[in-house]
């Protein structure tokens, strides 16, 4: 969870070079913004890094305050907390979402915005991470799986 939070804290400080050290050159991510809304996937740290630059340019100042991390799996980080931005009219806007960060030999490999933490949660059970939602519920991590209907 350090290397979340160490990332984290790069981004706030616009701090490339640590985020560089700390993620994989070969980085996905899928951004969520300060509305709520879902971005497309990217592929690879420099393009992640010139999405945020583009936004940047075009008015739009992202900040993050993280309120939870948790590990949900031996390689998966899910955090909650708040992005704000200032839109290019000047007014601000925020939303409460979460990420789940994945981790591959020590770096992060993989960053996906949710608009909920609800959503994020059924992410590690559904298609989005299947193989890692087993993995975890196999060594106790996540949540405890639905009980079926009750038959009628």
């Amino acid at each position: 969870m350090d290397l979340v939070r160490d990332a984290c804290t790069a981004f706030g400080r616009r701090d490339r070079e640590t985020l560089r050290a700390l993620c994989h050159d070969s980085l996905e991510f899928r951004p969520v913004d300060a509305l709520g809304l879902l971005g497309e996937a990217m592929h690879g740290f420099d393009t992640a890094c010139a999405w945020v630059a583009r936004r940047e340019n075009l008015g739009y100042a992202a900040s993050i305050w993280l309120r939870t991390l948790e590990e949900v799996g031996p390689d998966h980080v899910l955090g909650v907390g708040v992005v704000s931005e200032r839109g290019r009219t000047g007014h601000g806007y925020a939303a409460t979402v979460a990420w789940i960060w994945r981790v591959c030999d020590g770096r992060i490999d993989c960053v996906h915005g949710y608009t909920s933490e609800a959503a994020a949660r059924r992410s590690l059970n559904g298609s989005a991470w299947p193989r890692a939602a087993a993995r975890a519920r196999a060594r106790g991590y996540g949540p405890t799986p639905r009980r079926p209907p009750p038959a009628a």
